[in-house]
């Protein structure tokens, strides 16, 4: 273990995600003893950031709220090693690195392959920054210790749960909603549960409760088409749709989006295909790289955009063996991979850290650490509360937002 510590500045409100609390909950195995902190604690000026080796921003912390890049304007007198992650890489990239390069960052974790980071970040960007292209999640140990049903007991053939992304993001983040439209509306001989209802997300340890009763599950790639370097793109089709509240995808992309779209697309392996193969579900998704990590019909059953393999896909389904050996397959390769796993990951952000980091006597971090604790208990305090503030009156409520906007999403 080395001496001192590493602040790792988050956002708690983003943890009730199970692949986020996983992601930051890596960093625990680091030789490198973190402080994890919500990135709050940097609204006091008692929190002395200068009592840490180094300073890493996790991607939960949101860069397009214009409070939270003001309060993260405080690293900027930070002189220690700076390290940013940053996912959702698909607009306002021009004010991202802006924003690094005056916080003077030195090493980035991007989750854009190596080939597209050349085409979203800028020449003179990427002279000045270190930067590593790394999936979006990994696999934590505990996935091979899960307590499964037996495939034959589980209660829905087919289960899925997407979204309705926006449409700025392009064609390729209508896939989400597409494949499970087309399943809800097919009259197929099967048990399904899916919905594509922000309402009827599921998270934590209830998604993988929902797994468990799911012999299959649909999924595509994570990603999008389209990159919005300065946030116009964004703007214009916020306006199409407030004065077209009906306006379809469809349309807004024939008017305006055809001209972004595709030019570049950045598609990656989500992490909700590394919990189903965990849960030996097998996987319907639609065609695609994944990354390079998963393979068809060796880890999974390539679904045609179109829908035109259908029938070959729920024949398959039907067949126990075959969806064995596809399972098992899955299982093998991806689960068991010591390359897809959080303890070679954090191995890598080590190894990074090593090379630049300068050590220094440990320090008495009490007092900071109270301040984070304090920030947190008052967090979760709101989180559990919040239900109950339309009973408080209107003008103390006003009162209350003003003195707390900087701790809550409210």
């Amino acid at each position: 273990m080395s001496s001192g510590q590493t602040l790792f500045l988050i956002d708690i409100n983003a943890l009730h995600v199970s692949t986020t609390f996983d992601y930051v909950n890596a960093f625990k195995i680091s030789s490198y003893k973190h402080h994890i902190a919500d990135f709050r604690v940097l609204y006091f000026k008692n929190f002395n950031v200068d009592n840490y080796n180094s300073v890493t921003l996790h991607w939960s912390v949101d860069l397009n709220n214009v409070v939270n890049v003001r309060l993260l304007g405080r690293l900027k007198h930070y002189r220690g090693l700076k390290v940013i992650f940053k996912q959702d890489e698909y607009k306002n990239i021009n004010q991202l690195e802006k924003f690094i390069l005056e916080n003077d960052f030195k090493i980035f974790f991007s989750s854009i392959s190596k080939e597209n980071i050349k085409k979203v970040y800028s020449t003179k960007f990427r002279k000045k920054i270190l930067i590593h292209s790394i999936l979006t999640a990994y696999v934590p140990n505990y996935f091979k210790k899960l307590k499964l049903k037996e495939y034959s007991k589980r209660k829905y053939d087919i289960g899925y749960r997407g979204r309705d992304l926006p449409y700025n993001l392009g064609s390729l983040s209508q896939d989400k909603k597409n494949i499970g439209l087309y399943f809800k509306n097919k009259k197929i001989n099967f048990i399904l549960n899916i919905s594509i209802n922000e309402e009827s997300r599921i998270y934590g340890k209830n998604w993988f409760y929902f797994l468990n009763e799911c012999k299959s599950v649909l999924g595509t790639e994570s990603g999008f088409s389209i990159i919005d370097f300065n946030g116009e793109i964004e703007k214009k089709v916020k306006k199409m749709t407030l004065n077209n509240p009906d306006l379809s995808f469809q349309s807004c992309y024939s008017s305006f989006l055809y001209k972004y779209d595709k030019k570049i697309i950045i598609n990656v392996i989500s992490s909700r295909v590394f919990e189903a193969i965990a849960s030996r579900c097998l996987l319907i998704l639609f065609k695609g790289e994944y990354s390079g990590i998963i393979k068809p019909w060796k880890h999974y059953l390539p679904l045609e955009k179109d829908f035109s393999n259908i029938e070959e896909v729920l024949t398959i389904l039907r067949n126990k063996e075959k969806v064995t050996d596809i399972t098992n397959s899955a299982y093998k390769n991806v689960i068991l991979n010591d390359k897809l796993s959080y303890h070679w990951f954090i191995n890598k952000y080590d190894a990074e850290l090593s090379s630049k980091i300068k050590l220094m006597p440990k320090k008495n971090l009490f007092l900071n650490k109270f301040i984070n604790f304090s920030i947190v208990l008052l967090i979760k305090s709101y989180n559990s509360l919040r239900y109950l503030i339309p009973l408080v009156p209107k003008i103390i409520r006003k009162k209350i937002k003003k003195i707390l906007f900087l701790f809550f999403k409210v």
